[in-house]
């Protein structure tokens, strides 16, 4: 499996317009901190979200013990991609509030991104081996699968 850059475009993929839009603009307002005095917004939290959510992936992906050859700086397997845009997501915007007994996407897709998450650990060295190593057919002609019918 290749590795590809994690960005916050990954993490807008899975967003809604109107909840990245929301986000920003409520970001952007002064609120009074506890003395009442005006404190300017926090930058674009987006970027440092994408890098801790990086980070978390990453280090999970070490602690595997099959001793995993990392892709570059700011890569993550490419099946690793939704799982972490999710996290970060869920960390930019928060879930809403859970009913008990009432289904929420949001927190099935969230508990299932951490599980993936904690499975890197335990994952066979060829989850994480590129496309060209996985294998090649065993028989090629003309650099096409041979395949053989019988009647």
């Amino acid at each position: 499996m290749p590795w590809v850059p994690f960005t916050e475009a990954d993490v807008r993929a899975i967003s809604s317009e109107m909840e990245v839009e929301r986000f920003q603009e409520v970001g952007s307002k002064n609120f009074p901190d506890d003395s009442g005095d005006p404190v300017a917004p926090a930058a674009n939290k987006l970027p440092a979200i994408v890098s801790q959510v990086l980070a978390r992936f990453r280090g999970e992906i070490r602690s595997n013990p099959a001793d995993i050859p990392m892709g570059p700086a700011g890569t993550l397997p490419e099946f690793c991609i939704e799982s972490a845009a999710v996290i970060a997501r869920d960390k930019l915007t928060g879930l809403p509030p859970y009913v008990e007994g009432m289904p929420n996407e949001r927190y099935t897709e969230n508990r299932n991104a951490v599980s993936f998450l904690n499975g890197l650990k335990s994952r066979k060295e060829i989850a994480f081996a590129d496309d060209s190593e996985a294998g090649e057919p065993d028989a090629l002609v003309g650099g096409e699968p041979f395949l053989e019918f019988f009647s």
